[in-house]
């Protein structure tokens, strides 16, 4: 198991880093999904798609950008 970091652009996490942690590091999922608390307690759910590795990675996986996908937004 590896853990990679994830940054993610677009829709309503724009700019937020988490960490996933992935059987393969250089092959994360196509698709992270994030579930938002929307106004009177609904929740909204966003897909992000990967969309390419920082070049500079690091060693455990590096860091991988997510853009939010154009259908949840």
């Amino acid at each position: 198991m590896a853990t990679v970091t994830l940054r993610l652009r677009g829709g309503p996490c724009n700019g937020e880093t988490t960490t996933l942690d992935v059987t393969d590091a250089d092959n994360p999922p196509e698709v992270y999904t994030v579930r938002v608390h929307g106004p009177h307690e609904s929740i909204e759910r966003f897909d992000y798609r990967r969309a390419q590795r920082e070049p500079d990675g690091g060693p455990d996986g590096g860091v991988w950008i997510y853009q939010a996908s154009t259908a949840s937004i």
